[in-house]
């Protein structure tokens, strides 16, 4: 997902508590129909500085792709086989060993998100569609952090 152009957000001064390096997010938007609905990227970058923060007590580095219905089934395709869209999926990065540099965020991996459906979604659930985007980027922030659901009761718990 990571690419050399970054049209990302990053964390701002006053964002980490001292001694403790910010929370860095990237948001790019790829592969979106003409006129869909875009979240600002601000936003989203500030929603998973705010979850990291409350999850994790290190510093991380996050990349999020949101992207359409075709984008997202391409990568569902090629990563687990399944040749529909999906709301999300997470690529999480395999942890190395200790960095030589003190307090320096770790790669955490990567969320992508279709947009298109995650609107969806929100106009069957009668939710705005920026709450119905908070709940899977959290879900694929806990995927990220480790957190699977094996089951129907562990998907509710995320």
């Amino acid at each position: 997902v990571r690419s050399g152009k970054t049209a990302g957000q990053r964390a701002g001064p006053g964002t980490a508590p001292p001694g403790r390096r910010a929370t860095t997010v990237d948001v790019r938007f790829e592969g979106l129909p003409a006129g869909s609905w875009r979240p600002a990227r601000a936003a989203v970058a500030r929603w998973l500085r705010r979850m990291a923060a409350a999850l994790t007590p290190a510093a991380v580095e996050i990349s999020v792709l949101l992207t359409g219905d075709g984008g997202i089934r391409r990568l569902n395709r090629i990563y687990r086989r399944i040749d529909r869209p999906t709301d999300v999926l997470s690529f999480g990065v395999p942890r190395a060993a200790p960095r030589a540099v003190p307090r320096a965020a770790r790669p955490l991996g990567d969320i992508v998100v279709s947009l298109e459906t995650c609107h969806r979604q929100a106009r069957t659930l009668q939710v705005p569609p920026e709450r119905r985007l908070a709940h899977l980027l959290a879900h694929g922030l806990l995927h990220l952090l480790g957190r699977e659901h094996r089951t129907a009761r562990d998907l509710r718990a995320m």
